[in-house]
């Protein structure tokens, strides 16, 4: 199957998001330091006092970093309890937020003009919230996130962690638009204080808007009444939910959150931390946002309940009554398919060894700096930087889950649920009848499919992916499938208009359980434009050498450069029309590396100019 994963796979999954999108600021080999310096020597009170009066307000600062200072950047304190306890105990490693342009007009660091600095101060390990991004970054929108070390008035804080802001650019960077309503779904009480804790859980609380002020923070100019459309929707028509949620976003969500232990969320023991933004397209979507307690973390000793019972927390919260969940439980489709988000969840991140290498890794590079942060961890130092990772912390200051203690104890529950542990079709290949359409062109997508009692392809032509349709494959012998009763169904596709972004994939279910080609869908997809060139222009002799073909995954392709004519693009695809690597040529070279050793064995297709080879791999 294309996206089953050995536990090498796994390593490349978790890595190449670290070194391939995190970049800049955000670049996560790169631990980069700042400097601030504060022009009111009372800037501390000032802005403790700030924090307690929830009055926003910011002090001016002078910000250094890479040799180069930032005048007039705007600094305030953030957090909830990251903030009190330390205040509470002198410490002075309390996070910060930070504003580029508050006072100059589009001045930025490294692109970025919100810096969020989070001071880990529950996670011993300082490595959950990094850890946790990483994986929610494979199946939906989500921060990137880093390690920084910060010096205040010359002095070291200690090690935070850097974190993207939800703020505009995320959502022009991921939802190609950002003037939709957007709410910060966490509610306004502050730590140690006698207000009371409202969910933000999404329950019905009557059509007066003030009745959900304390719960969510609404961050753009309107959006109640879109707040309360879709809370209303979900609680009274949840039949109409496609119309007004993201659904199978919400679903990896939720399915992320429940298999790395992260109950400080939706569906969690703390409902909080998380966004709704409503797109463009007329659909919420729900970003996570503060992962600090992934792997359970601090809850462990907050929650009142002992390890065993929370590796074996609720899938379905049942308990808390919260009605994404009911509707998910109870509809037999979202049931179905939030399980295999689980599955792939499972199958793909959660393998004790290979966390335990990407762990070291992250600790690595942090290793020498968090040596010197006398201001972790509740003030405790890095005493438990290494020993949290493998072990329970139980101190009687603070119980915290060791990480990889987590992830055993609840993949084993996870593994045995009678949900999750359902058998779902096997969906091992998918393909169409044109690797590049043209206009008019009917077009078959087939799949190969067994243990399935209803196929269908999910296509749109969105060019959000969202609203997929559902059109049922049949295996009759009648819909371009080959045979009647082969194992492989068949269905067109309805779009074929010149310029036609296709998205597609397939969907499989039987009485139990659901699988979904591929696994990934529908944040992943296989997509294809009408009538888009084949080629780049060149000449018909331009001729690849390949070696060895077949390989172990290792190919070296060099060819002749021609007069006025150059390769600028190679791009490998599956059989099946998947483009897997883009590869930009430069105009002197004329040859390159192919790895595919991180894909299954099999037949790819290269692509330079109108040139179409194949790539053979094998053991």
């Amino acid at each position: 199957m294309i996206y089953s994963l050995t536990s090498r796979f796994l390593l490349v999954l978790l890595t190449l998001p670290m070194f391939l999108h995190a970049q800049g600021l955000y670049d996560i080999p790169t631990v980069r330091s700042i400097y601030i310096d504060f022009e009111n020597p009372n800037y501390d009170a000032i802005l403790k006092a700030g924090w307690l009066q929830e009055s926003g307000h910011r002090e001016l600062a002078t910000l250094t970093m890479d040799g180069t200072t930032y005048d007039s950047v705007a600094i305030r304190y953030k957090g909830n309890s990251t903030f009190a306890v330390p205040r509470d105990q002198n410490n002075p490693k309390i996070p910060l937020n930070i504003d580029m342009d508050d006072y100059i007009d589009q001045q930025d660091l490294l692109g970025f003009d919100k810096i969020k600095l989070a001071n880990g101060f529950f996670d011993p390990t300082m490595v959950r919230e990094v850890l946790a991004y990483t994986i929610y970054r494979r199946y939906m929108p989500a921060s990137l996130a880093n390690h920084m070390k910060v010096y205040v008035e010359g002095n070291y804080l200690g090690m935070y962690v850097n974190t993207e802001s939800v703020n505009k650019d995320f959502l022009k960077k991921h939802f190609d638009y950002k003037k939709g309503v957007l709410f910060k779904c966490d509610p306004q009480a502050q730590f140690g204080s006698n207000d009371p804790w409202l969910d933000p859980d999404l329950k019905w609380y009557g059509p007066d808007s003030t009745a959900y002020y304390g719960r969510y923070d609404l961050k753009t100019d309107n959006g109640w009444t879109e707040l309360l459309h879709l809370i209303d929707v979900l609680n009274h028509d949840p039949d109409s939910l496609p119309t007004v949620l993201n659904i199978d976003r919400a679903m990896w969500y939720l399915a992320v959150s429940t298999v790395i232990a992260n109950y400080d969320t939706y569906n969690g023991i703390y409902i909080h931390n998380y966004y709704l933004y409503k797109h463009k397209n007329g659909l919420f979507q729900m970003i996570p946002w503060d992962l600090s307690e992934s792997f359970i973390g601090a809850i462990s000793g907050a929650s009142g309940l002992n390890n065993q019972q929370l590796y074996r927390w609720d899938p379905f919260v049942a308990s808390k009554g919260l009605p994404l969940m009911n509707v998910i439980k109870s509809n037999s489709v979202y049931n179905k398919q939030y399980m295999a988000h689980i599955r792939t969840i499972l199958n793909e991140i959660m393998d004790k060894d290979s966390l335990s290498t990407v762990i070291g890794d992250l600790q690595n590079k942090i290793a020498f700096d968090m040596a010197a942060d006398n201001n972790a961890f509740m003030g405790f130092g890095n005493t438990y930087f290494y020993s949290n990772v493998n072990q329970d912390l139980n101190a009687p200051f603070l119980r915290v889950a060791g990480i990889l203690p987590t992830v055993q104890g609840r993949s084993a529950y996870l593994l045995s649920h009678p949900e999750v542990s359902k058998i779902p079709p096997a969906i091992p290949s998918v393909s169409r009848s044109s690797l590049f359409p043209g206009t008019g062109e009917d077009i078959t997508v087939r799949a190969t499919v067994s243990n399935a009692q209803f196929v269908e392809l999910m296509v749109t032509k969105s060019e959000y992916a969202s609203h997929f349709q559902s059109i049922h494959m049949r295996d009759d012998g009648m819909h371009d499938d080959g045979a009647a009763g082969d194992g492989v169904y068949g269905a067109k596709v309805p779009f074929k208009a010149m310029g036609d972004e296709v998205k597609y994939y397939v969907r499989a279910q039987n009485q139990d359980a659901m699988q979904l080609n591929p696994q990934r869908a529908e944040y992943v997809f296989y997509e294809y434009t009408v009538g888009a060139p084949q080629t780049i222009t060149s000449p018909p002799a331009l001729q690849l050498t390949i070696s060895p073909n077949p390989s172990g995954g290792i190919f070296k392709v060099s060819w002749e450069r021609l007069p006025f004519w150059q390769v600028e693009e190679a791009a490998v695809y599956d059989l099946q029309g998947k483009r897997l690597l883009t590869f930009s040529i430069p105009a002197p070279q004329h040859q390159l590396a192919i790895d595919l050793t991180s894909f299954p064995q099999g037949v790819y297709l290269l692509q330079m100019g109108n040139v179409v080879e194949k790539l053979v791999t094998r053991e």
